[in-house]
């Protein structure tokens, strides 16, 4: 089968949604399809166009199995309503007119977000008069409402109406988490429609080792030390100005020292805050690439996820999955009607604290930092709940039945 994968993000980006695409794309190559992927040049999470792609319109390239597009998009420097819109449509665009190009696909998977994607996913298929997979990563449309940059009434009626059309002419809509199915669901999708496919954690590649020693020298931290680590995209939605701010009230605490790991636009707002607080207990350490990540995240005594208070995720944040993988507690500052507090509530994987709320989270990283036992038997229950319901050799297979069925189910 010939496969055509649409998406934003992808390998080389390392956090976000570029690995699971990258991941999916891979497997079925494997697996012996053809594979060919249309997706922005590399950018995230620093939103600037990596170097080696810089003044292109398009590239062609193979990786691994897989034939790669890349296709121009309009990469905006700040965050705006109408930068981020700009980007959804130029993706959506050149994403199109470079799909137009490939020979005929048996099937198209589109990545959601952007929405707009879907649209040029919609669109090829009429056009091929072939099924395509709407996989949705998170909900366009109520995450940017969540964050405030969405609340013209005008356009959220037009984008609603178009979300719906995408919902009515996708063959199939897959979905990483139960909280989509049930909004989409209120929205009078058809359950049959709908297939729950979550990303996943490498429980093989990560797993529970032993503090690294080697990692916590470079961070300068003694056997006593109890390290405070959080990975990932270092943005505005993230709210990580509370972990700050907790790790302030926690810095005459000489044993409790924090990594925050990651790249995004919010880094350098929130070095100047730690440097505004005096807390000179937190160290910067840029993204974990890929050979680095198994023992850096081994060197980690508790993870920590935040979030503004107005978020109400309906996914699972990818970190929480590579957290659990290592057998690592997770402090989740979170509010309490979100996929992370449920996850991390059923599993019993963690704590669980009101978000934008500095004075709970010190008290939770205190409580955990003098529990040593807790934090073995919370982050073993982390690990066994990842290796049971989403580890990548349970949830790729899972992905091809999809394609199969989708692709074997449309009319001759």
């Amino acid at each position: 089968m010939h496969i055509l994968i649409m998406g934003m993000n992808y390998h080389p980006e390392e956090i976000g949604i570029g690995p699971f695409t990258t991941e999916l794309s891979n497997y079925l190559a494997r697996k012996g399809h053809k594979v060919t992927v249309v997706t922005a040049f590399p950018h995230y999470p620093e939103w600037k166009v990596y170097p080696g792609y810089r003044g292109n319109l398009f590239v062609k390239e193979m990786q691994q199995e897989v034939m790669v597009l890349r296709v121009y998009t309009y990469i905006p420097k700040t965050s705006s309503r109408i930068k981020r819109i700009l980007y959804d449509v130029s993706l959506s665009c050149t994403s199109l007119i470079s799909a137009l190009c490939v020979q005929r696909p048996d099937l198209i998977i589109c990545i959601c977000p952007p929405l707009l994607l879907g649209l040029s996913g919609l669109a090829l298929s009429k056009v091929r008069g072939i099924p395509f997979l709407f996989h949705i990563q998170d909900l366009n449309i109520e995450a940017a409402i969540q964050v405030g940059m969405l609340n013209n009434p005008i356009l959220l009626r037009y984008l609603y109406k178009l979300e719906k059309r995408i919902y009515d002419e996708a063959a199939g809509i897959s979905v990483i988490a139960h909280g989509i199915t049930k909004n989409l669901l209120s929205k009078g999708v058809p359950k049959s429609k709908i297939y729950e496919l979550p990303n996943w954690a490498d429980s093989e590649r990560l797993h529970p080792q032993s503090s690294d020693v080697a990692f916590r020298k470079q961070l300068g931290l003694s056997p006593k030390s109890v390290l405070v680590m959080y990975a990932g995209n270092l943005g505005n939605k993230q709210g990580l100005e509370t972990l700050i701010d907790a790790a302030a009230l926690l810095k005459d605490r000489q044993e409790i020292r924090f990594a925050i790991c990651g790249d995004g636009t919010a880094r350098k707002a929130l070095k100047e805050r730690a440097n505004h607080l005096g807390v000179a207990s937190i160290q910067f350490l840029g993204i974990l690439h890929g050979s680095v990540m198994p023992s850096a995240f081994s060197a980690a005594d508790i993870f920590i996820i935040t979030q503004k208070k107005e978020v109400v995720e309906f996914c699972l944040p990818s970190k929480l999955l590579s957290y659990s993988a290592v057998a690592r507690p997770i402090i989740a500052a979170v509010n309490l009607r979100s996929e992370t507090a449920s996850w991390i509530n059923k599993a019993n994987a963690g704590l669980v604290v009101p978000p934008e709320n500095p004075e709970a989270l010190a008290e939770a990283i205190l409580y955990l930092a003098s529990k040593r036992d807790l934090r073995t038997s919370l982050g073993e229950n982390a690990r066994e709940h990842v290796v049971e319901n989403f580890s990548r050799g349970n949830i790729l297979p899972r992905f091809e039945e999809v394609i199969q069925t989708l692709n074997a189910s449309r009319a001759p």
